[in-house]
C-alpha cells in the first residue's frame, strides 16, 4: 500500500510527536551524564523526521 503525501506527512508528524514526547519526559538523570550521550542520535532521528515531514508538505502543496 503506498500512502499519499497528505497520509505520510501525518504518520512522519505522528512519529515526531512520539519521539520528543519520550525525550521531554525523560528523568534529569536521562539528560545529564552518561544518558546524555544518547540524545545525539535522538536529536538526529527528531531532525530526520522534521526534514522528511517538509519535504512531504511541499509535495502535498504542489498536488
Amino acid at each position: 500500500m503506498v500512502l499519499s503525501a497528505a497520509d505520510a506527512l501525518e504518520a512522519k508528524l505522528a512519529q515526531l510527536n512520539s519521539l520528543l514526547w519520550c525525550v521531554q519526559h525523560q528523568d534529569d538523570a536521562w539528560r545529564t551524564g552518561k544518558g546524555a550521550a544518547s540524545q545525539k542520535p535522538l536529536i538526529s532521528l527528531a531532525a530526520d523526521l522534521a526534514r522528511d515531514a517538509r519535504m512531504l508538505l511541499e509535495e502535498t502543496k504542489r498536488n
